[in-house]
């Protein structure tokens, strides 16, 4: 009875060792089982994207197949066109066309195949001629409508230039006055004014001598300006001369008489005199003032073409100065680019 017992006791404890076992291998084939199902998962996941990819990829390419065949058809329509075009405008290439089949017809049968073969060369030739003429065409019309924008933007700022002086100059009177009143109190010494008493006054604006120019000769010197009062003061003075040249109301009598000493014809400017040098002196900061002036002018209407060009065609700064210069290139031949910034 009890061999038996312990026989029991034995095979349960075998069992029970089999049990542990069976449960490891369990529990090693779980964890091996979620690993597989997670490396499924990613395939499963790859595979999603590869199959969204692929539809895009043949969506693209239908597109692409779409816009090639529209791209063809456009090209077609744009060559008959311009055959349709350079034919009108020149009637003697049909004629000339005309001539030419007339000539590549066979004149016996026998000989047929030997018309066709030479005639090839010749069809071809008048395709180029064709071609070249088209594409001549359409680089003269490209220039002259080119020409045509540059002439009428040109004509436009010129007339809304015209029509920003004729109504802002009564403004720019007065501001010029009170600006001249301010900046030039301190300028005018008691030489000056002699000299302005004893010189008879006329009406002549190439001949008027700033009363500073002047002064500065004298014994008494000058108060010192700063240089951005000085700019201002030289534009101001180019803003009344270029009102006087293009309207016919003069300036104030107070303005003249204090700060624009007006130099008769019949005045004595001997050479070496000091009214003679401070004639020339007036003439030579004139001339600077001008020039300077123009190219203040010349820079501020290509930087406001920049802009414009910028804002309308949605490109870089660099490009819209390149396509400045390439159309201003054609209006100034022999003028280097650099010249031009």
């Amino acid at each position: 009875m009890s061999s038996e017992l312990d026989s029991l006791r034995q095979r349960i404890i075998e069992f029970e060792a089999e049990n542990a076992e069976v449960k490891a291998k369990y529990i090693k084939v779980m964890d091996e089982n979620a690993e597989v199902k997670a490396e499924n998962a990613k395939l499963r996941c790859a595979l999603e994207e590869h199959e969204a990819r692929f539809t895009r990829l043949e969506q693209r390419d239908k597109e692409k197949t779409n816009l090639i065949a529209k791209m063809d058809d456009d090209i077609k329509e744009i060559k008959q066109s311009s055959a349709n075009a350079s034919s009108v405008e020149n009637p003697s290439n049909v004629v000339r066309l005309g001539k030419l089949e007339k000539m590549a017809k066979p004149s016996n049968t026998s000989d047929s195949t030997f018309n066709s073969n030479a005639c090839k060369p010749i069809r071809t030739e008048t395709k180029s001629l064709e071609n070249k003429e088209t594409d001549d065409f359409l680089d003269e019309e490209y220039k002259r409508k080119v020409s045509d924008e540059f002439r009428q933007r040109k004509r436009e700022k010129k007339l809304q230039g015209e029509l920003i002086v004729q109504e802002s100059s009564l403004a720019i009177n007065t501001s010029c006055i009170t600006d001249l009143s301010t900046t030039s109190t301190g300028l005018v010494t008691p030489p000056e004014q002699v000299v302005e008493e004893s010189i008879p006054k006329e009406s002549s604006a190439k001949s008027a001598i700033p009363c500073e120019s002047f002064g500065n000769k004298q014994d008494t010197p000058p108060q010192k300006i700063p240089y951005n009062q000085k700019v201002e003061q030289d534009l101001i003075c180019e803003l009344l001369e270029f009102i006087k040249c293009h309207n016919s109301t003069s300036l104030p009598n107070s303005i003249s008489s204090k700060h624009i000493l007006d130099v008769p014809v019949n005045t004595n400017l001997t050479p070496g005199s000091v009214l003679h040098l401070a004639h020339l002196f007036d003439k030579a900061e004139k001339t600077s003032r001008k020039e300077k002036l123009q190219w203040y002018y010349y820079s501020e209407e290509y930087e406001k073409k920049i802009v414009t060009l910028r804002s309308e065609n949605n490109i870089s700064d660099q490009m819209a100065r390149t396509q400045i210069y390439d159309e201003m290139e054609l209006y100034l031949p022999g003028k280097k680019r650099e010249y031009l910034r």
